[in-house]
């Protein structure tokens, strides 16, 4: 599903520049729940964003879905991160003036072809304990029910993979315990296939695989 090999980013200008990612190989394999640990500036986000299409300035060879991600114009890639890929973030990115059914419906307002999806938001909120909240807007919610209404909006479109940036970085430890099982339970029971970046062990707990990295490098291999 995701193959890179040498992937690097440099940040800054010539006369001072630093490397966010410094020869990464990293792969995935369809089932697979992969966290990715590491500290604050270890690399994470910019990965998680190269694997996402969101950064295309970088160094090296990253294939997802068998396309060289570099060969596709904007179009194209426009159109594989709607139809493939989910985004879950750790500041939720919720539409305050939109209710809670709207904001998980929102990925199918740009969509082409997505039909009539408000049956599978429906499902979708009372899988994450929600349904009853879906004409509330989200300013009315507490920070994890935030973030479950953020996972209902990623599953929208039954993606082939989801990201997830530091999702329980913003939630208190009882509620990111929570969406912890709750990750747990939709990769078993929806066989999803999960890359999750965080600094929390909780997290990689609940993952298959571990990848630890530091100062842009893997650490030590795989867990």
């Amino acid at each position: 599903m995701i193959r890179a090999t040498g992937l690097r980013k440099l940040y800054g200008d010539a006369r001072a520049r630093r490397a966010a990612l410094d020869g990464v190989d990293f792969s995935v394999e369809p089932g697979d729940f992969v966290a990715v640990l590491g500290p604050s500036g270890s690399g994470k986000s910019t990965l998680l964003a190269i694997l996402g299409g969101l950064d295309r300035d970088y160094e090296g060879r990253l294939e997802i879905f068998g396309s060289e991600l570099r060969g596709l114009g904007d179009a194209a890639l426009a159109r594989l991160r709607g139809a493939r890929i989910g985004f879950i973030f750790q500041a939720f990115h919720l539409l305050s003036h939109l209710s809670v059914i709207d904001n998980v419906l929102a990925p199918s307002l740009f969509a082409e072809g997505a039909g009539d999806l408000r049956l599978r938001a429906l499902a979708l909120l009372d899988r994450v304990g929600l349904v009853d909240r879906r004409d509330d807007p989200p300013t009315e919610l507490s920070g994890g029910q935030r973030q479950r209404v953020s996972i209902a909006r990623a599953l929208l479109r039954k993606p082939d993979l989801v990201l997830c940036d530091e999702p329980t970085g913003n939630l208190d430890a009882e509620t990111g315990e929570r969406i912890v099982d709750l990750f747990r339970e939709l990769h078993v029971e929806e066989k999803l296939t999960l890359v999750a970046v965080t600094h929390e062990e909780r997290l990689a707990r609940a993952a298959t695989r571990t990848v630890r990295l530091r100062a842009g490098k893997i650490d030590g291999g795989e867990a």
